[in-house]
């Protein structure tokens, strides 16, 4: 029996930072047909201060209103980053919360997304 998996659609989801707009976050991600993240893992970027950091972003558990993922900085950051989504369909304006816990102590920043553009 062969299974077909549900269609999606692969979007460009570009978020800025509230306090500062020159600083921004942008995932491809796939979204299902109601316009929800339908995957497990994913790629994105931060562009902080003119910089450019990839990382690979995994599921890291989900709660009633939230979906809550690990960044994964790569070589060898010592921070702890996670976000946080609404766990229903991503829409222009939403916010989406980035959180980094350091030896240092925690920070909280509020990102919007300002775009979805789909890329197939």
């Amino acid at each position: 029996m062969s299974h077909n998996p549900a269609p999606f659609q692969l979007v460009r989801v570009q978020m800025t930072y509230r306090e500062d707009e020159k600083d921004s976050f942008q995932i491809m991600v796939p979204v299902d047909q109601d316009g929800r993240i339908c995957v497990d893992e994913f790629y994105g970027h931060f562009i902080d201060e003119g910089e450019m950091y990839p990382v690979l972003i995994a599921e890291d558990g989900e709660g009633d209103t939230v979906l809550r993922y690990l960044v994964d900085w790569g070589w060898g950051e010592k921070s702890c980053t996670h976000i946080e989504i609404l766990s229903r369909p991503l829409a222009i304006n939403q916010e989406v919360w980035r959180e980094d816990v350091s030896s240092n102590g925690r920070d909280r920043y509020c990102y919007e997304i300002r775009s979805i553009t789909p890329l197939l």
